[in-house]
């Protein structure tokens, strides 16, 4: 493990491929400055991003 800029990169190996995952965070700044940290430390050819989106409140209309 590697910490960069607050971040936690793991290291390991997914079907013969070297895989680094990491959480960047809320937002579309969080996912910038970890994709640059991706690319510019680790010199990765490919990024395949996962999210979430949804809310925490229910709304109750009439």
């Amino acid at each position: 493990m590697v910490v960069q800029a607050g971040i936690e990169f793991h290291f390991g190996n997914l079907a013969g491929q070297r895989v680094i995952l990491l959480r960047c965070g809320v937002g579309k700044v969080n996912a910038a400055v970890a994709t640059q940290l991706l690319i510019d430390r680790f010199g990765v050819n490919a990024v395949i991003f996962t999210g979430l989106a949804g809310a925490l409140a229910q709304f109750e209309g009439g």
